[in-house]
């Protein structure tokens, strides 16, 4: 029904609270958000007590960064509708974005007595519980969400016709970060956690498929599954599971390092019993490997259970701080420059083209940007902001076809490499595969420089969806 019809409704019943509902809603659809809000004021002071009003006004106040007043709509919810439980969770969600988790566990755990199918509060409780360091009540309440809920929508906010996007991930650690690729106003999401989801079902209504499951080595058996699943589709697929799944550290050491002018260092992956029942620092060198080396976990990233070992006599004791049931042994390369500094270059792959993300430059071997030393550094920024203007230039011919060749050697639709520099101006590979976050820069001016770049692989992420969903 068309607004001017509604508004002739309202003159004519002016308490028709459901009438002056359907007007908010098709005005907050149509973007025109401030006449939203004033009108599902309007359809409260009709009926004070409307619920899909209050919680559709909680989410406007929400979104726009009204925290305080969404917090206050989402209680206000919650009291008028003490039985509801969408009203905790969402309530719920609100306080721990405020910071009160101990607030927010309450309410989703009242939310899971009202209803034991509540997804959103278990995956709530799930994020809560991963950040106190509970991972295994975390994986528990992941998997109730997922076994009640393997499919959820997102919000579309554009106006027309969406483009209709199937995101595959997986429950838990595993998956490419998504949340800054894609643009509610043009993408509606659909995300399919694959662990859940039984193949024989029909998939939800999608233009194109965006597999997100992008970690080799923690998630092969997964990655197998999503191709069983896809086999029910007939749409374009952004990183196919099966080019995802020959990108583990192991096989990329091998098949890359073959490559002309880069330089892989050596991998070898060890079950842990095998280590466990020997003399390890005795296995290691037996396996061609020599100290200092490194020891990582499978399926872990941005340097988490990631150790440097300097001799033989300090492998029991990096073994034990290790969970899992595998360690990564990798030949350590020392690639500091001549100022003594470790540099590490990150470039996106998007649909074959190469785009600069970031230079993290730091004094110790583990470079991430997070902990290595931009902010305090100018001249480390000027350097990356060099590299981000002239990758090429700053790589140089030799480095930059290298680059090129890694990146056809992968074949990735979406994908990054982590990677440095050689005296002789080689590329030094760190890893290469899809799992990579392409995150927005601080708010702050220093990192005004950043932006650009990060809006380029961005836009060059929905074009190629766009265009592959024809």
């Amino acid at each position: 029904m068309q607004l001017d019809e509604l508004d002739l409704q309202l003159v004519l019943d002016p308490d028709a609270a459901e009438k002056a509902f359907e007007r908010a809603c098709i005005l907050g659809a149509l973007g025109r958000f401030d006449e939203a809000m004033q009108a599902y004021y309007d359809v409260l002071r009709r009926d004070p007590k409307h619920f899909g009003a209050l919680n559709n006004l909680a989410v406007l106040m929400n979104d726009r960064g009204m925290r305080r007043s969404a917090l206050q709509a989402y209680t206000m919810l919650v009291q008028r509708h003490p039985e509801s439980a969408i009203a905790h969770s969402h309530l719920a969600t609100v306080l721990h974005e405020a910071g009160r988790a101990d607030d927010a566990v309450s309410h989703y755990e009242r939310a899971i007595q009202l209803d034991p199918t509540a997804a959103s509060a278990h995956h709530g409780l799930a994020a809560i519980f991963s950040e106190r360091g509970d991972e295994q009540a975390a994986a528990r309440e992941r998997r109730l969400g997922y076994k009640h809920r393997p499919v959820t929508f997102g919000r579309y906010r554009g106006e027309g016709d969406p483009v209709r996007v199937l995101v595959m991930g997986v429950d838990g650690e595993g998956n490419i970060p998504t949340k800054s690729l894609f643009d509610n106003r043009v993408f509606a999401i659909a995300s399919l956690i694959v662990g859940f989801y039984d193949a024989g079902e029909p998939l939800p209504p999608h233009h194109v498929v965006f597999n997100a499951i992008g970690d080799a080595d923690r998630c092969a058996l997964e990655l197998t599954a999503a191709s069983a699943i896809l086999a029910n589709s007939s749409a374009p697929v952004i990183n196919p599971p099966a080019t995802v799944l020959v990108t583990g550290r192991v096989a990329n050491g091998e098949r890359l390092g073959a490559l002309e002018d880069v330089i892989a260092p050596r991998f070898a992956i060890f079950p842990r019993w095998l280590l466990d029942r020997t003399e390890p620092a005795a296995a290691l060198q037996a396996s061609g490997f020599e100290f200092p080396l490194l020891l990582r976990v499978p399926g872990y990233h941005t340097g988490q259970h990631f150790v440097k070992v300097e001799g033989a006599a300090d492998v029991a004791s990096a073994l034990a701080a290790l969970p899992g049931t595998a360690v990564i042994a990798i030949a350590f390369l020392d690639t500091r420059g001549a100022d003594g500094t470790f540099r590490k270059y990150r470039i996106i792959m998007v649909d074959g083209k190469i785009f600069p993300l970031h230079l993290a430059i730091s004094r110790d071997w583990k470079v991430h940007y997070f902990s290595a030393d931009m902010l305090e550094n100018p001249e480390h920024r000027a350097q990356e902001a060099a590299f981000l203007e002239n990758p090429r230039g700053v790589i140089g011919e030799r480095g930059f076809a290298a680059l090129e060749r890694i990146v056809g050697t992968l074949a990735l639709d979406f994908g990054g490499v982590d990677f440095s520099l050689d005296a002789q101006g080689r590329i030094v590979l760190f890893e290469a595969n899809a799992t990579m976050l392409v995150q927005p820069p601080p708010p702050e001016e220093i990192w005004d420089y950043r932006r650009e770049p990060v809006e380029r692989i961005v836009k060059a992420v929905q074009s190629m969806m766009r265009n592959r969903a024809g």
